[in-house]
């Protein structure tokens, strides 16, 4: 689910460490784009997740987002 409440499919695989998905969306002026989104590990208390979007049909991005998430401990 988006911040909209829009269901959005991701596919993606586990390539070199890295969890890589892309998906299919519309975004807030409703027109399609395309998401790509990533998941690394930085460390056993650390992962990293970003996301890009296009417009074009992946033939270039944008940042749509950079996260650090960090083990409560």
């Amino acid at each position: 689910m988006d911040n909209r409440s829009n269901g959005v499919h991701f596919e993606g695989r586990l390539e070199d460490g890295v969890m890589s998905y892309y998906a299919e969306a519309v975004d807030a002026q409703g027109m399609a784009i395309r998401r790509h989104m990533q998941f690394f590990k930085l460390d056993d208390n650390h992962v990293r997740q970003t996301s890009e979007q296009s417009s074009d049909g992946g033939k270039t991005w944008g940042p749509q987002y950079d996260f650090t998430y960090i083990r409560k401990k």
